[in-house]
């Protein structure tokens, strides 16, 4: 199904998988953080590995480290405090504040598959901000 803003109307459709290969490798991207603090400096890691178990060794990544407005309050202060001992930020409704990219840039992963990223965070945001890290990794298979 696909919709048009301003538009009432659906489409939908399909389509056929003509050949499906089964994956030869798997890539997996963390990103931590000390604290959920503004300012912040994360670090991010995209592992490469063959699905037979060795590293994906100076192959190609592709990585984008972007951000999006957190609307509801994160699990981490709902799981630790009663909600009458808190308040969160409404929003303003005349500011869109969208998904942001921060950085997009071309790498290589180390011998053991790993490429380490320390990624900063901004302390005047003004806003909450959720991170992601996304990372892709090419082989001469794929």
């Amino acid at each position: 199904m696909a919709r048009t803003k301003g538009q009432r109307l659906r489409v939908y459709g399909s389509f056929l998988v003509a050949a499906y290969r089964r994956p030869d490798f798997r890539v997996d991207v963390t990103l931590n953080a000390p604290t959920t603090i503004a300012g912040t400096k994360l670090t991010g890691t995209i592992s490469a590995q063959y699905l037979f178990g060795a590293p994906m060794s100076a192959r190609p990544v592709r990585w984008t480290y972007s951000k999006y407005p957190a609307y509801a309050v994160p699990a981490a202060i709902r799981d630790r405090y009663p909600e009458d001992q808190f308040t969160f930020l409404g929003r303003d409704y005349d500011e869109n504040l969208g998904s942001q990219t921060i950085a997009k840039k071309d790498g290589k992963v180390n011998a053991k598959g790993l490429l380490s990223l320390d990624l900063g965070t901004d302390l005047k945001a003004g806003w909450p901000w959720t991170y992601t890290l996304e990372g892709d990794v090419t082989d001469v298979s794929r």
